[in-house]
């Protein structure tokens, strides 16, 4: 009785398997997680900062708009007495 061994190179049990389509798998699967990650990142933008930026920037307009009256109920004088003058 002849054993034949089959000479065909096999790789070793521990050894990645490397081929130009895992390659390039990989690639494709890392752009579209990136994609994915910008395309969440611009999402969140939008729920999270652009709302509670908006709203910063009215209560910033409207104590702007408060100083500015303040400033000029200074310059009269006796203002509070010409403003419960003007409620009667």
């Amino acid at each position: 009785m002849s054993t034949t061994k089959n000479m065909t190179a096999r790789p070793s049990i521990g050894s990645p398997r490397v081929s130009d389509t895992s390659i390039s798998t990989t690639s494709s699967r890392s752009s579209r997680f990136s994609l994915a990650s910008r395309e969440f990142k611009r999402q969140s933008k939008q729920l999270l900062v652009e709302p509670w930026y908006g709203s910063y920037r009215s209560w910033l307009a409207q104590v702007e708009r408060d100083e500015q009256a303040i400033k000029a109920q200074k310059g009269r004088k006796n203002s509070w007495l010409a403003d419960l003058k003007g409620t009667c």
